[in-house]
């Protein structure tokens, strides 16, 4: 079995010649027979890679008692007994006597994938295990030999306790909700955005983010001879032989649906006499929406196909990718291809910008010096430029948005019979908030949005017209929304900017005593009025104004 590098986690022993072990743990050598014995296959992780021998569920407790003991772990007592009594019936029994049959001659390593809690079941099992295989378990059957067994076990237990807590909380915690930030958050990472030009569309205009892995067209050969297929990123190529490639067809340089890709393949893909009409293809899913293919890295190639291709290595992807496809003749035996991942469709983007991704080895070095850090400074007070600063920041935007139909009234009360410096009556009434509601996606991002909430240089979404609704905004619009058209020169400058540096710099301003409506230039160009119409802007307020004393 595979060895990792570096250190390697050492099974725990116990009873004999059987050990225990999570199995999210790399495999050794030293574990011998590999034995699962979770009732469910454990979560994020590839048969092929798990190196399991043999899984015994059987011999984990039932789901009656893990649903008992979850909800009233009061109940550990009567959980304990009840599990005694399940290893001694059918099917644990079985379970038992197929463990009890490995050669003796290799340890046994029991693995599981539970959290902490569980390494307490395991206490119990094995402990179990060692009468069974010692021949012990008829002292179980009288009423001495079970006070004694319960006794045991919750000495074991409380030890594990004591134990788990102090000293082992790191290593067999569950590995997906860590205690503390591993080195990937605490290291700069590029985010990933996709650009509207990555976006399908729909025949009613409706922009969809890209789908992943998601089979596009079957195609299979109906032409003399055999033909081969190698899906790449940005384009098909095709062999009569499986080794030199006789015709390249590049992905969809114009905006197109899989329907019509398959097409331009048939109308495009010779023979080798040179005749086209012989490679078949059809649409994946008849009943799928007609949504098209942008241009760009639109197929899967064959390493991400593979078994457990989220922890392969950059070699082995690569191996798989280039190796050919022979097509089949009818559509039962068709080539699937297949959308690319995500993480291929969407652009890398750092402090200073989207960063291009041809060099790997010079972008993995670029990162480390303009990628963002992912996890804020609990002991800095003032917003710092990490992703949680950011996503603080974006929430209280949202926060202020709420505010008006959260409020039990909307009539501000220092604002009642005040009129602005000029003379002229300021309402007092704050209406409905409607710009900073979108239709925001919470696991993916596109650039423009990026760029509107973060990173400033944002394309403007309103058609020319800031005091309208975009369609990015959430529908029905309030029928109370009605912006103030004397803020739209605000959008300018909110999108410049960005919305969470805009705020910034305008809270920035007024705490320090700043004049929010004179002409103060700061660094980046922008007046203090300018900035007081962008946050009016944002949040539809009414053009502001001095109050008269």
């Amino acid at each position: 079995m595979p060895k990792s590098p570096g250190k390697t986690a050492r099974p725990r022993k116990t009873a004999g010649r059987f050990r225990i072990k999570r199995v999210y743990e790399p495999a050794d050598k030293d574990d011998g027979l590999r034995v699962l014995v979770d009732r469910l296959w454990p979560r994020g992780i590839a048969k092929k890679k798990a190196h399991i021998d043999l899984w015994l569920r059987d011999l984990s407790p039932s789901d009656a008692l893990r649903r008992m003991v979850h909800a009233d772990p009061a109940k550990w007592d009567e959980f304990v007994k009840a599990y005694g009594r399940e290893l001694k019936q059918e099917p644990a029994r079985t379970a038992f006597a197929d463990l009890r049959k490995l050669p003796r001659s290799r340890p046994v390593t029991l693995l599981y994938a539970a959290p902490v809690f569980y390494f307490v079941f395991f206490v119990i099992f094995v402990y179990g295990l060692f009468f069974a295989v010692a021949g012990a378990r008829e002292g179980f059957d009288d009423a001495g030999g079970r006070a004694t067994f319960i006794t045991v076990l919750t000495a074991l237990w409380a030890l594990a306790l004591f134990v788990t807590l102090l000293f082992l909380a790191r290593r067999i915690r569950d590995a997906r909700i860590p205690e503390e930030p591993e080195a990937f958050p605490l290291a700069p990472h590029f985010v990933r955005l996709f650009d509207d030009a990555a976006l399908s569309r729909a025949g009613d205009g409706r922009r969809f983010f890209p789908a992943e892995d998601r089979p596009l067209l079957k195609l299979w050969w109906e032409g003399s001879g055999k033909l081969f297929l190698r899906s790449r990123r940005y384009q098909i190529e095709l062999s009569f032989d499986g080794a030199a490639v006789a015709q390249v067809v590049p992905a969809p340089l114009v905006p197109m649906t899989p329907a019509e890709y398959g097409q331009l393949l048939t109308a495009t893909v010779r023979d080798g006499a040179g005749t086209i009409g012989h490679l078949k293809a059809e649409v994946a899913f008849a009943g799928d929406p007609a949504v098209q293919l942008p241009p760009g890295a639109d197929f899967a190639d064959g390493g991400d196909d593979a078994e457990g291709a989220e922890a392969a290595t950059v070699s082995a992807h690569d191996a798989e990718a280039a190796k050919f496809h022979q097509l089949g003749t009818n559509a039962a035996g068709a080539f699937l291809l297949r959308h690319a991942p995500r993480s291929a469709q969407a652009m890398r983007f750092g402090a200073f910008g989207p960063v291009p991704s041809a060099d790997e080895a010079a972008t993995v070095d670029r990162e480390r010096r303009e990628g963002y850090l992912y996890v804020a400074d609990g002991r800095v007070d003032v917003p710092g430029e990490t992703i949680m600063d950011y996503a603080a920041d974006v929430a209280a935007v949202l926060c202020l948005g709420a505010v008006p139909k959260l409020a039990d009234s909307r009539v501000q009360p220092t604002l009642v019979n005040r009129r602005s410096a000029a003379g002229a009556a300021v309402a007092p009434e704050v209406g409905p908030v409607g710009q900073v509601f979108r239709n925001w996606c919470l696991d993916r991002r596109r650039l423009n949005e990026w760029r509107m909430l973060v990173a400033g240089g944002a394309l403007s979404e309103k058609g020319g017209h800031p005091e309208r609704p975009d369609p990015a905004m959430p529908r029905p619009i309030d029928a109370d929304w009605h912006p103030d058209p004397a803020v739209a020169g605000g959008e300018a400058a909110a999108n410049v900017l960005g919305w969470v540096p805009l705020l910034r710099q305008w809270i920035g301003t007024v705490a320090a005593g700043g004049d929010p409506l004179d002409e103060t230039l700061h660094p980046n160009g922008w007046k203090n009025r300018e900035l007081s119409q962008a946050v009016a802007f944002l949040f539809d307020l009414p053009q502001p104004v001095r109050l008269a004393p």
